[in-house]
């Protein structure tokens, strides 16, 4: 099972004469990326695919690492998907009530949680109805404008990293009860904190993949919403492996931690047993974008 690094899974059944009825995902961060690709016919993933590469200080050498993963890969520089789903993997993201959302404000709220630059980024919305919500999230102008190029023929959908792992979660949302979800993809560090079944706390943070800063955020949401370190459940996703987190030390400050699993509504192929079941839940939930 490979716990960390880069990966390449595909089904026997992906047919390169099918792809323009495939959707493919795209998540990507300044240090790595991860595609998929749907068959929402037989609602079964075809394929996936992380790529690792050197820190990237700006959108403008991010397309760089792109261009060159896209340039040298048979899949990914194919024009002719059905859908396309970007996730952006960046903190510029909020969430609002969606009765008072108004989508004309969308730059104002994201505004109020980080840093954004209207004429460097595109700024989007996407209704949670499960959490009665709406996110609202930027995406770089010319990381988006470079996807429009690659993929001219596509329908082109967006979902932030935090949204996508939200849908994840979202079934669990109601019986949940002091619980914790967290999810990692690169740098970036998903906490969303639930309480009698709604939605309390959602936020992103950039952490240094080290056990010390996953336990410091994790700690610091519990103290900040005096929650109890002895009756909170953490439930954890994202590409980290048990050893990163060296969960036993984790564990003795929270009594209950473990590992996610793979969305239940979609159908899993023996090759994805390659790759751990808490791996990619963001971007298996996004194809419901």
């Amino acid at each position: 099972m490979k716990e960390t690094g880069a990966y390449r899974i595909q089904d026997p059944s992906f047919d390169i004469l099918k792809m323009d009825s495939y959707q493919l995902l795209i998540k990507f961060g300044a240090s790595s990326s991860t595609v998929a690709v749907f068959e929402k016919e037989s609602n079964k993933f075809l394929f996936a695919e992380s790529f690792l590469y050197d820190n990237a200080e700006s959108d403008t050498s991010m397309v760089v690492r792109l261009q060159n993963i896209w340039n040298n890969h048979e899949y990914l520089i194919a024009s002719f998907w059905k859908e396309v789903v970007l996730i952006p993997v960046n903190t510029h993201f909020t969430i609002v009530p969606s009765k008072v959302f108004s989508e004309e404000q969308s730059s104002d709220y994201l505004k109020l949680n980080t840093r954004i630059s209207q004429s460097k980024e595109h700024v989007f919305s996407q209704e949670l109805s499960s959490i009665e919500s709406t996110a609202v999230f930027a995406i770089g102008s010319e990381l988006y404008d470079w996807f429009k190029e690659i993929y001219p023929q596509a329908e082109i959908k967006c979902s932030h990293l935090a949204s996508s792992f939200l849908m994840g979660i979202s079934s669990a949302i109601p019986s949940s009860s002091n619980t914790i979800y967290v999810n990692t993809s690169g740098k970036l560090m998903s906490v969303a904190v639930v309480q009698d079944g709604k939605l309390k706390f959602v936020n992103n943070f950039e952490y240094h993949r080290s056990p010390e800063d996953f336990n410091y955020f994790v700690l610091l949401v519990i103290s900040e919403l005096g929650l109890s370190q002895e009756t909170v459940d953490v439930k954890v996703w994202g590409d980290i492996s048990e050893t990163t987190l060296q969960m036993d030390v984790l564990k003795t400050y929270v009594k209950s931690l473990s590992f996610g699993d793979r969305p239940a509504e979609f159908t899993f192929t023996v090759p994805f047993n390659d790759i751990p079941n808490h791996f990619n839940l963001d971007i298996y939930s996004a194809t419901r974008r």
